[in-house]
């Protein structure tokens, strides 16, 4: 009997030589992908199967209260909350397993034939322990690559937004666009929009790439947005992104360069019909499909209907009311260019108090100016007229202060505001050409001399860059604007590219120019030439020749060309062999007008301006205006004699 009982001893010892190692074996290689495996269940139900969004990170700063109304871009919290959920719910599952495999272990004790099924459970709980100790380490791995292509991910993410922001500036900076709000003059970095979703309203005030979006952004609604002009955010709904202000910019702002042009003067001087009348010819031109220009948004479009209705009328227009201007925004494309206008008319009371006139907050946003100036109001030139004259023009006239006080309240506070004045540039526009009547000489000479306003004329060649100065008539000549306002558009955009049409359909009645123009067939030559400074190259000596030349041309005088290589002077050297030449044709009339003009022109740009004439030579250079005057009296003496 005990040799029965001996060989089933032997045969249970066989049982569990056997089974033990069989059960521990299993259970180590289960749980050694098992372990893993359940991590990657978890975080695959995590990224891939779970329905909704992903939840808010518990660990992370949440966006800020006052953010904008956009769902996180995944890798700006999402994605790290994801990775927070994808651990616990893979732990979840692991621990699920583990119990599995502590029920089936203790099933195996208490099983009636625990004989037999206890050393599976012997073997898988050795075998639990083993895999577990091996399956961590590699689900641990798994976990820490998640972690590291997250982080490599979030990096490379928050980079190519960085990017796109700095290209999409660079776009904007290259392209000239600098954005401006029409209505509370700030300069605007970037657009705020609207969910382009009508039944949505949410405004968002930063649609750049970032914690909301690459390429493009979700609102809470659900609707997609784009974060880039490149990418056509432009389309959408764009408010000025300003707290306070917030208005509509119904203009597209960030699609094309924007030009700021503040007209300034005192009450009454034809700031706004002056402005009516550029619009107006801008119309005209357009109904001639020679440029396109129109209204920016609607309160312009409401304006442009009065601009052209008051000047074609010939109706007296109304005064400006002193409430603060909301700018006149018009688009205007040339060619295949486009730019945006924003002309600002400011109420001439608001010229005369610091206080007032530092509301104008976008005087610092200009580089072209426009001083308006009623002639009538000066007294010392009304009472040149006579009283039968003043008696006609006597409701025509303002009784504004000087202006001189508008221009200097107007020039220290551009100065205060930190415009370079050392860039900018003046049109000063005397007004009432109509009414005025003809005059000898240009229009600069014209006011210091018969207008007294030697003083003020000193202070803007001191202060601005460049000056040139226009006597316009606002009013309507056989159906058309008058030229005079088509010269001064063409030399206030010229600066930015743009090259308006020859002229309006009119023909010139200018008074103060064109009449007996001599052709160059019946005129006399003369012969400029620029002396270059220490430091100027062939460029800088080309472009303060065309300078020099773009003003003799509003002079009276049939033309002014750049000579011809073969055409310099022998013993020219250097750059002066082959720029800096001006062959100018005038009529004797004109020469004393020329000589001044060059004169002043040589003293503002501090350089030399050698001038022949039939066989005299004059060298003009950096004089006082009393020295010039003298200097030129003499010469001109000279020349007659010698004539």
């Amino acid at each position: 009997m005990w040799v029965l009982y001996l060989f089933l001893l032997l045969l249970y010892l066989g049982y569990l030589v056997v089974a033990v190692p069989l059960a521990m074996a299993a259970a180590a290689i289960f749980y050694t992908f098992g372990v893993p495996v359940s991590y990657l269940r978890g975080l695959a139900a995590v990224l891939g199967r779970r329905p909704g969004r992903p939840p808010e990170p518990a660990h992370w700063p949440k966006p800020p209260a006052d953010g904008d109304p956009a769902l996180l871009q995944y890798f700006y919290g999402p994605a790290r909350a994801d990775a927070a959920l994808a651990v616990r719910v893979g732990f979840s599952k692991c621990q699920r397993l583990w119990e599995f495999g502590g029920e089936m272990i203790g099933e195996a004790f208490e099983a009636d034939a625990s004989w037999l099924t206890m050393p599976l459970g012997i073997g898988g709980a050795i075998g639990l322990g083993l895999g577990t100790v091996l399956g961590a380490p590699i689900a641990a791995v798994i976990g820490v690559i998640h972690l590291l292509g997250i982080a490599v991910s979030a990096a490379l993410v928050r980079a190519c937004g960085a990017l796109l922001r700095l290209l999409d500036s660079a776009m904007l900076r290259v392209r000239n666009v600098k954005m401006v709000c029409p209505n509370c003059y700030e300069r605007v970095p970037y657009p705020a929009y609207q969910c382009p979703n009508p039944a949505c309203r949410n405004r968002h005030r930063d649609v750049r790439p970032g914690r909301y979006g690459i390429l493009h952004r979700r609102c809470n609604c659900g609707t997609q947005m784009s974060t880039l002009l490149l990418l056509g955010s432009s389309r959408m709904e764009a408010f000025c992104p300003h707290r306070g202000c917030e208005q509509p910019l119904e203009h597209r702002p960030g699609e094309v360069p924007e030009i700021v042009l503040p007209f300034f003067g005192a009450t009454g001087a034809g700031k706004t019909r002056l402005l009516y009348s550029m619009i107006t010819q801008l119309q005209e031109w357009t109904d001639s499909e020679k440029l396109t220009a129109g209204a920016g948004d609607s309160a312009t479009a409401d304006g442009l209907q009065v601009a052209s209705t008051l000047v074609r009328s010939g109706r007296t227009t109304i005064g400006t009311p002193v409430q603060l201007p909301r700018a006149h925004v018009i688009r205007l494309s040339v060619d295949k260019s486009t730019w945006i206008l924003q002309l600002y008319d400011a109420a001439g009371e608001r010229f005369y108090e610091a206080a007032r006139t530092e509301e104008l907050r976008y005087l610092n946003k200009a580089r072209t100016f426009v001083l308006v100036i009623d002639p009538l109001s000066v007294e010392s030139f009304w009472q040149q007229l006579a009283e039968d004259v003043k008696r006609e023009l006597g409701s025509q006239r303002s009784t504004a202060p000087s202006p001189d006080l508008a221009y200097q309240q107007t020039y220290q506070q551009i100065e205060a505001m930190g415009v370079p004045l050392s860039k900018a540039r003046l049109a000063v526009v005397f007004s009432r050409a109509d009414l005025v009547g003809e005059i000898d000489g240009d229009a600069a000479e014209w006011a210091r001399a018969d207008l007294g306003l030697g003083n003020l004329i000193r202070s803007i060649a001191q202060n601005f860059k460049e000056t040139r100065y226009f006597r316009t008539a606002a009013v309507m000549d056989d159906g058309h604007v008058h030229t005079s306002v088509t010269e001064l558009l063409g030399w206030l955009l010229a600066p930015d590219g743009i090259q308006l049409p020859a002229g309006s359909g009119c023909q010139p009645t200018n008074r103060d120019r064109g009449r007996g123009r001599q052709t160059v067939a019946d005129s006399e030559a003369m012969t400029l030439q620029v002396h270059p400074g220490p430091d100027d190259d062939a460029g800088e000596l080309a472009e303060l020749t065309a300078r020099l030349r773009a003003e003799l041309l509003e002079l009276d005088v049939a033309g002014a060309e750049q000579l011809a290589v073969g055409d310099v002077p022998a013993g020219a050297m250097g750059v002066a062999a082959v720029t800096g030449w001006l062959a100018v044709q005038l009529g004797p009339e004109a020469l004393r007008t020329v000589l001044k003009r060059v004169a002043d022109w040589a003293a503002r740009n501090d350089r030399s301006v050698e001038v022949t004439y039939g066989t005299d030579t004059i060298k003009l250079d950096r004089l006082s205006r009393e020295q010039q005057d003298r200097f030129i009296d003499d010469w001109l003496a000279r020349h007659r004699a010698g004539g």
